[in-house]
């Protein structure tokens, strides 16, 4: 493909017109694929968890191991679901990486962690109020990166289309040649023919009902349909 445009300032309204169909079709796939970044982003691998604990039964730093226990009932001792590694600890927030999770574990059931690869369940352990998941990719950038894509792929197939490629921009300057050959109606002939449609459309409304009226009378008067 070479750079440069063929037979520049030839059809130029049609071709222009054309680059503009294709802008409004690729800004189109570009924001839907902005909304649905979001879809994509959550069904992506989990870079991790965020916790939200109400208070600190053990200090825990980042670069620990915190064992991670499910829910339990009074008397009754807390299912072990993993461990995973402290990445940050910020307020009253841990998030942490690296889960390593029994089978059949799922992270939205972690209610309590306790420092150490195997703490006991006995022991103290501190509860966590609500677990967020972390997106491997920020929704934000993902739809970002999806949009410029799909926009700087619309815009070198505009440039291909109706800049390059001789079959089309040769076929794109004879539909102008044509274009500029048509004899177009004037504002008053539109108007004119306009009133003789509509009132075409009237007269054949009104021829159809008489007919009806006038068949639906003579059925009556041969029996054929009730009085």
């Amino acid at each position: 493909m070479s750079f440069g445009i063929y037979k520049a300032g030839q059809g130029y309204l049609v071709r222009v017109m054309t680059a503009g169909l294709i802008a409004l079709v690729t800004v189109a796939m570009a924001a839907w694929l902005w909304n649905q970044a979001a879809l994509i982003a959550d069904k992506l691998p989990k870079a991790g968890w965020n916790l939200d604990v109400r208070s600190v039964a053990a200090e825990v730093k980042p670069g620990a191991t915190v064992t991670l226990f499910g829910a339990s009932d009074a008397g009754v001792t807390p299912a072990v679901l993993g461990s995973a590694q402290v990445a940050e600890v910020t307020g009253q927030s841990i998030l942490v990486k690296s889960m390593a999770l029994a089978e059949k574990a799922d992270p939205t059931q972690i209610f309590s962690i306790a420092p150490g690869a195997a703490a006991p369940a006995d022991g103290p352990r501190t509860a966590v109020s609500r677990r967020t998941p972390v997106a491997m990719i920020e929704p934000t950038l993902l739809s970002g990166l999806m949009a410029s894509v799909v926009i700087m792929g619309g815009a070198l197939v505009a440039y291909w289309l109706v800049g390059v490629r001789q079959g089309t921009v040769e076929f794109l300057i004879a539909t102008d040649f044509e274009m500029k050959r048509v004899n177009w109606s004037t504002p008053r002939e539109i108007i004119g023919s306009t009133y003789v449609v509509i009132a075409a459309c009237v007269l054949v409304t009104l021829s159809l009902f008489l007919f009806d009226r006038v068949f639906e009378n003579f059925f009556k008067l041969l029996g054929v349909l009730p009085s």
